[in-house]
């Protein structure tokens, strides 16, 4: 997790979207791995890709508010503003 957070954070996304994805292939149960799924997809313009891991992940952990943070921000700025404030 913190190999793909450094990538994430210095700018190699494709390189933190691997590892984020070996981390969820391997069952990994941590909200900070969708969140920087999705923040890597979203740094890389995919909006569509980083909204629905946002939408499963809230699912996953209800208790993790920065998720849900995220996606009403990702909603918001989509236009999607009832969406964001549910």
């Amino acid at each position: 997790l913190d190999s793909a957070r450094a990538h994430l954070q210095h700018g190699r996304y494709d390189e933190a979207l691997e590892l984020y994805d070996e981390l969820v292939a391997a069952g990994a149960a941590d909200s900070r791995v969708p969140l920087g799924r999705a923040e890597a997809c979203l740094a890389t313009g995919r909006w569509d890709d980083a909204e629905a891991v946002l939408t499963e992940a809230a699912g996953k952990f209800p208790e993790a508010w920065r998720l849900r943070a995220k996606l009403a921000e990702l909603q918001f700025h989509r236009g999607q503003r009832d969406a964001a404030q549910a």
